[in-house]
């Protein structure tokens, strides 16, 4: 009997076979088959590796399953194997190890371990690349591993530079994005860090709660847009603006561009608050509460906001009045200029008449 089959048949139930057997065919038919013919919901057939050590041991090699070959000089070596280790036999808090080993240019290196804490892929940091495939995308997620850059449905990270390229989201054609999702109460981050004592130094963040988007530098938060529109700077309990802060937004926490095409506006009416407004305000100066002895000029935003000039006025969360809108006052001191002009026509009239009289 020459055939690996011949011999299965001449095996029982319960056969024992010693170590150092060999099954070998000169064809490409299977050496060994295991078949099941039962019919419940039992797992079968079952190979098992059973070590039955006398005196087990943490981190016993329970077993291995390796694939050998030849190479061009007719040499064998091992192309991969799958080693199974008892990392912890303690009774009821047993745990194992399985590792993935494979042959890279002529040396093992483990290419998945999975312990009982975790799974790592290329653990011997080979220069490996990690790849996941959708349907519709090669590199959904990409580790380029010659680089360290990850890619998300990008193949090649590596080509927008080593400070920007930690991750890199979509290609640079067609449309991409990330979104964050939270509840609707809560806020989500973006934020960097460094290595000081307080790592956290800036954040983008958006709380869903009252539809705000705000801005930190420096640890601090320095810039608030509103639900409205609106740009406050620094949005804090003292209402204050930072003196650096000025050098791109207005006192009034707004930016001093505006849009003023009439294609960008509806239902335009004349002004009516003008001179009476104007001479009740109170030109004042003052001192930031954040911004040590710098001495500012401006306007009060409550006595704006008592004069009832409200269009003026940017309010806080709690509807208390918090800035002004500067820039829009324009429009208030134009008006007062033109009622100024108005009397001031009629009073010459009046003189030219009596002169003439």
């Amino acid at each position: 009997m020459t055939r690996a089959s011949d011999t299965a048949k001449l095996l029982g139930a319960g056969a024992t076979i010693l170590d150092g057997t060999t099954i070998s065919t000169a064809d490409n038919t299977a050496q060994l088959t295991l078949t099941s013919t039962d019919a419940d919901g039992s797992r079968g057939p079952q190979l098992a590796l059973t070590r039955t050590s006398a005196s087990p041991a943490d981190n016993d090699l329970c077993g291995v399953l390796k694939i050998n070959g030849k190479n061009d000089a007719a040499e064998d070596f091992e192309l991969g194997e799958i080693v199974f280790t008892s990392t912890d036999v303690s009774n009821g808090s047993e745990d194992s190890k399985i590792t993935i080993n494979g042959i890279v240019a002529g040396a093992s290196a483990g290419r998945l371990n999975l312990t009982p804490s975790e799974a790592v892929f290329n653990e011997d940091s080979i220069d490996m690349d990690f790849r996941v495939e959708s349907n519709g995308n090669t590199h959904a997620l990409f580790v380029q591993g010659g680089s360290n850059f990850v890619g998300i449905g990008n193949s090649s990270p590596n080509d927008f530079g080593s400070t920007a390229a930690d991750l890199v989201i979509g290609t640079t054609s067609g449309e991409h994005g990330m979104t964050i999702a939270t509840g609707t109460g809560n806020s989500a981050r973006i934020q960097f860090a460094d290595n000081t004592a307080s790592p956290f130094r800036g954040a983008i963040e958006y709380a869903h709660s009252n539809d705000h988007l705000f801005f930190y530098t420096a640890g601090s938060q320095q810039l608030k847009i509103t639900n409205n529109g609106n740009i406050q700077s620094p949005p804090t309990a003292s209402n204050t603006v930072s003196s650096s802060a000025n050098m791109f937004i207005t006192s009034g926490g707004e930016f001093a561009k505006s849009t003023s095409s009439r294609r960008f506006k509806n239902t335009i009416n004349d002004a009516t608050h003008g001179l009476t407004e104007l001479l009740q305000l109170r030109s004042v100066t003052y001192k930031g509460n954040n911004d040590g002895d710098i001495v500012f000029g401006g306007l009060i935003a409550e006595e704006v906001h008592d004069v009832g000039l409200t269009e003026f006025v940017q309010y806080d969360d709690e509807d208390r009045p918090e800035s002004l809108h500067y820039t829009h006052m324009v429009a208030l001191c134009i008006k007062a200029i033109q009622e100024l002009k108005a009397e001031n026509t009629a009073l010459t009239n009046r003189i030219t008449a009596l002169e003439n009289a």
